[in-house]
């Protein structure tokens, strides 16, 4: 790759490749999961956020909404666990993590690729 003389879209998006494929090696070196995030840049700059999250022994990723759903999950009465799948209106959504700051909507589901927040009322409802 050339000198980079100033950050533009396309620039800032061949750098990221770059560095998600920099950031695998370390991943699989230490046996967990780094992530670049998001980038901010103007022509003289670039800011990546740098995710990184320990593997459980399960093989899920303890991420932040992972983490926030065991500590929180019971205590607001939440009955499904983690990767629970329910049907709601016909569309199957599978339980992902919790959002401790949505104070409505705190549970994070997923649904052909897409990613939700709902009650934990339509949760227990849906069980």
């Amino acid at each position: 790759m050339k000198k980079i003389e100033s950050f533009d879209r396309a620039t800032v998006k061949a750098l990221r490749s770059e560095i998600e494929a920099a950031l695998a090696s370390i991943s699989k070196k230490y046996g967990i999961d780094i992530s670049a995030g998001n980038a901010t840049f103007t022509s003289s700059n670039v800011t990546f956020k740098v995710q990184a999250a320990v593997v459980a022994a399960s093989g899920m990723v303890m991420s932040k909404s992972v983490s926030d759903f065991n500590m929180y999950s019971r205590y607001n009465g939440l009955k499904a666990n983690l990767g629970d799948k329910f049907s709601f209106r016909g569309t199957e959504y599978t339980v992902v993590g919790w959002k401790a700051r949505a104070r409505k909507n705190p549970v994070l589901v997923e649904s052909n690729g897409k990613s939700f927040r709902i009650s934990v009322e339509l949760i227990n409802s849906c069980l």
